[in-house]
């Protein structure tokens, strides 16, 4: 009789192994999924920020997205500062002009910046004081060039201003393991609901993906500065600033055949 029972007992097992197994594979499927929607949400709102991009490659690279209809880009201070020129290029390869930097915050590495009128999709602005440790999150950026790639990690810690200052930041950071590298600052770090806590701002060489962001409840005292003056700092066109450097380049070197005539002239 015993044995007749295990004979009958051992198929229900497998049954149950088999439902475990299906569950798991469903909700891998879901995640996927989810992931997949969230990458397109983000890539409507990203765009690839291309500084003094004038007559050919660009100086320098970073991330931005956009945080109003009205053309309002969010990124960090460090990716804009003494820009000349700056073009935002959309996932669809749209390019348009960035025609003003509106605010910026330098202690915490952060900017709000404004192109041309138009209809843009922004990404919402959530609140990085209830962030804890371990929650998930995906970043959406250009590492080294690569447009648009897509990381996930989590929230590794919530750093308190004063606990990193050995290592150059000196204000409140989230420390998270998605993987950035340069030309990810500036990107937006969401949660699962497609929200945004925190704006990629730096990581270190020697570490693997030790990486931090500037919590967004900054981003959004920063935006309340930029809505008092939208105007901002006007920038140049990029052929107008083009132009003005060729300009400069021709005076200069005027100046230097002109010293070196005269030089040769008095020998």
């Amino acid at each position: 009789m015993r044995l007749q029972f295990l004979r009958a007992f051992l198929p229900v097992t497998a049954l149950l192994s088999d439902a475990s197994e299906a569950s798991q594979t469903s909700q891998a499927s879901q995640a996927s999924q989810e992931l997949t929607e969230l990458a397109e949400k983000l890539q409507a709102s990203v765009v690839v920020l291309e500084v003094d991009a004038v007559f050919g490659d660009p100086t320098s690279t970073g991330t931005g997205f956009f945080i109003s209809k009205d053309g309002q880009i969010a990124t960090n201070h460090h990716v804009i500062e003494g820009a000349r020129s700056i073009v935002a290029r959309a996932h669809d390869g749209r390019t348009v002009r960035v025609e003003a930097i509106v605010a910026t915050d330098e202690e915490n590495d952060l900017a709000v910046i404004r192109v041309e009128a138009g209809e843009y999709v922004p990404l919402t602005l959530g609140h990085s004081s209830s962030i804890e440790t371990g929650e998930r999150v995906v970043v959406l950026g250009n590492p080294l060039g690569l447009d648009f790639t897509l990381s996930e990690g989590i929230v590794s810690a919530v750093r308190d201003a004063g606990e990193l200052d050995d290592r150059g930041l000196e204000v409140p950071h989230l420390q998270i393991s998605a993987p950035i590298s340069f030309g990810s600052s500036g990107s937006p770090v969401v949660d699962l609901s497609g929200e945004v806590i925190g704006v990629v701002a730096s990581g270190f060489d020697d570490s693997m993906n030790l990486n931090f962001a500037v919590p967004v409840d900054l981003l959004v005292e920063l935006q309340k500065v930029a809505n008092r003056n939208p105007q901002g700092t006007v920038l140049p066109s990029p052929w107008t600033a083009g132009l003005r450097n060729l300009g400069l380049s021709v005076v200069f070197f005027l100046v230097v055949l002109w010293f070196f005539r005269r030089s040769s002239a008095r020998a």
